[in-house]
């Protein structure tokens, strides 16, 4: 590797070294009662919901789009893909929606007295392309929402509400330099109308503006930088910044900041497929365990099925999707548990369904 490569990785490990610590410092010593979807990758498919931002650190399969630009450089798949997901609990979260719009808070918080555990709920819909080494998508719209409720005698609701429409591009290139280290550059352009609180039964009764959506436009230039270190068995090494915001306007606070992902994934051949493996680790700020900063997920292409497996302390996700011509179907599942404090926790658990077409 050139001197001017191995001295642009080391000060990015340093930086990044930096950015993991101030994060960790800043990082909320109040409990964490609900999953910070704000945080999660932008899904393409049910695999990438499983693996979350680890999916920024591997090279996607031939049904989903690849997370981290740079990895676009050396791909060769010209798709055009229309993909719906949703989970069970989608029509209580449009319910939920479409009360807080009338200014009507009873119905949403009748609901949230039936749940003793935390309820979340992820649902989009999608258009993208991609063709080699760049691609462009839409999200129509983006449903997330979690919450939960403490204290039965006097209840307390923490919840969270969001809907996003986005426009995305990105692109990778190749050193010319160096054939094994890529650059790339993600660009998107988010508007997210949300609601995301603490408050008690009465108080938000007396007064309903505690759950009014709050909304924020941000445009988002994310780049992504992977170096090869054996492309048979496509061993890589990944770095991504995202959630950088050049363009922030609405009357919301800034919901999230800069996150950098590093990745250290590999892909032989197994079993007539290819098994992708991938160990990740994120700065993102809502973490406060540096053990949880840590992933492993796995891909396993066979044929038609991709199939995938993400884990860390406190989170398990399995998932699988497969084409039948021009269909697209799969599954996920999700576990998480919640730690709030050291004599307290919840989980939650959660099924998601993908449909689409792919051409």
């Amino acid at each position: 590797m050139p001197v001017i490569m191995r001295t642009l990785f080391l000060a990015f490990s340093i930086l990044t070294s930096l950015v993991s610590l101030v994060a960790a410092a800043q990082s909320t010593a109040a409990p964490k009662l609900i999953p910070n979807l704000f945080y999660d990758y932008p899904s393409s498919d049910v695999n990438n919901l499983v693996l979350g931002r680890t999916c920024t650190t591997v090279h996607a399969g031939p049904l989903a789009l690849t997370c981290n630009p740079a990895l676009l450089a050396d791909e060769e798949k010209k798709t055009l893909r229309v993909n719906f997901s949703l989970d069970p609990n989608f029509f209580k979260l449009m319910d939920a929606r479409q009360s807080i719009n009338n200014s009507e808070p009873e119905p949403v918080i009748n609901e949230w007295l039936k749940y003793k555990e935390p309820l979340v709920s992820q649902s989009t819909s999608e258009i993208w392309f991609q063709n080699n080494w760049w691609a462009v998508g839409v999200t129509p719209v983006r449903f997330e929402y979690a919450s939960i409720v403490r204290n039965p005698s006097y209840p307390e609701i923490s919840a969270l509400l969001l809907k996003e429409s986005e426009v995305m591009g990105k692109a990778g290139f190749t050193s010319k330099e160096n054939s094994n280290f890529s650059f790339g550059l993600q660009t998107r352009y988010v508007t997210t109308d949300y609601v995301q609180n603490t408050f008690s039964l009465l108080d938000v009764i007396a007064n309903p503006s505690l759950v009014e959506f709050q909304q924020q436009k941000a445009l988002y230039l994310e780049p992504g930088a992977a170096y090869h270190l054996n492309k048979e068995t496509e061993t890589i090494v990944t770095a991504m910044l995202s959630n950088l915001a050049v363009y922030r306007s609405g009357s919301a606070q800034p919901v999230t900041g800069s996150i950098v992902d590093l990745g250290f994934s590999t892909a032989p051949a197994f079993a007539k497929g290819r098994l992708k493996t991938t160990t990740h680790f994120t700065t993102r700020e809502d973490i406060s365990n540096f053990s949880e900063r840590w992933r492993i997920g796995a891909l396993y292409d066979f044929g038609p099925v991709q199939s995938s497996v993400d884990t860390t302390l406190h989170y398990f996700g399995i998932g699988a999707n497969t084409r039948v011509d021009s269909l697209t179907l799969g599954l996920a599942y999700r576990y998480q548990e919640i730690v709030h404090s050291d004599w307290e926790n919840s989980q939650w658990s959660t099924w998601s369904f993908e449909m689409g077409l792919i051409f």
